[in-house]
């Protein structure tokens, strides 16, 4: 071997010396900032959408128990009868009917449901406040299927009296039937405008502004 070969050996050997255990910078950005791993991401917190579908009220006049009272109601929605004294229906729409009775039931209802009965299994509630519940059942409840799953009854006091209004089918024996959101909503907009009729509300001409 030559002097320039020993020369050239002698310089890839001490090339080779200085790198050894150096590791090369890794270009893949650190798993966690100074302060330790970085926290868990927390879901958007959604609100439940309880718009009131846009439709046009109209007074209903009817005579409840002796009582001259009004409701806003959907164009062209009418008393099934006045004949039976104690509970009055007002049916608009396919088959919608406000069923309205003279009573405070809204308590009893709750504490059915609360129960979680295989009949009635409520799946959240939307609005659970003193006087109103809508609320989403589960599907196993009686009568629930894709589209009807929400309940909606309410109470209003008038003149000392408690009324129970629920959502139902026309005929129903029950205080509230499964529904759809929008019926429920729209029928919480109409059981807000029940009142004692006073001279000069409930006529045909004067529509909900």
């Amino acid at each position: 071997m030559s002097t320039r070969q020993r020369l050239a050996v002698l310089l890839a050997l001490a090339l080779s010396a200085s790198g050894c255990g150096k590791t090369a910078p890794s270009s893949a950005a650190p798993a966690s900032g100074p302060s330790g791993p970085p926290a868990p991401t927390t879901p958007a917190v959604v609100e439940e959408d309880l718009t009131t579908p846009d439709v046009k009220l109209t007074p209903v006049a009817f005579v409840f128990d002796g009582v001259p009272m009004t409701i806003q109601a959907p164009q062209g929605a009418k008393m099934e009868s006045e004949e039976i004294r104690s509970i009055a229906d007002v049916l608009y729409g396919k088959d919608c009917s406000l069923h309205i009775t003279r009573s405070a039931g809204l308590a009893e209802e709750k504490g059915w449901w609360k129960k979680g009965t295989t009949s009635a299994d409520a799946k959240r509630y939307l609005i659970e406040q003193p006087d109103t519940l809508l609320l989403e059942a589960n599907e196993n409840s009686f009568d629930a299927d894709k589209s009807r799953v929400y309940l909606l009854i309410a109470e209003r006091e008038l003149g000392g009296v408690k009324y129970t209004v629920g959502l139902c089918r026309p005929g129903s024996a029950r205080r509230a039937d499964l529904s759809t959101k929008a019926e429920c909503l729209l029928a919480l907009k109409c059981v807000k405008t029940l009142a004692l009729k006073t001279e000069g509300t409930g006529g045909p001409g004067e529509p909900e502004k």
